[in-house]
């Protein structure tokens, strides 16, 4: 007894979930403020504590502002890409999670 898949469709899905990566945008005027490897504290509703994560890509491209991307502030038209990378030891964070990120040395 078993089961049928359809061809051309997944049988497993494979995912990384120690370190895992955050996917955001920043707005032109702060990439100034921000260099690779910096600290970001990355927070996530449910966590008592902030984890440690570090800055490891910077798009070289602008783009329009994805509809998924919901900020406090009134949306800007272009933004840059960006990848935090995040040690996600015990599997307390999940794929998919919205998250709040802090950058070291950065107001705000």
């Amino acid at each position: 007894m078993g089961e049928v898949v359809a061809p051309g469709r997944p049988v497993l899905r494979l995912a990384r979930t120690d370190p895992v990566w955050v996917r955001a945008y920043l707005e032109a005027p702060e990439l100034a403020r921000v260099r690779l490897g910096q600290r970001v504290e990355v927070r996530a509703p449910g966590l008592s504590a902030p984890l440690a994560g570090r800055l490891a890509f910077v798009s070289p491209r602008a783009e329009f502002t994805p509809k998924t991307v919901e900020t406090r502030e009134v949306r800007a038209e272009l933004v840059y890409r960006i990848r935090v990378d995040v040690p996600n030891p015990g599997g307390a964070l999940k794929i998919g999670q919205p998250v709040e990120l802090r950058f070291a040395g950065v107001g705000g």
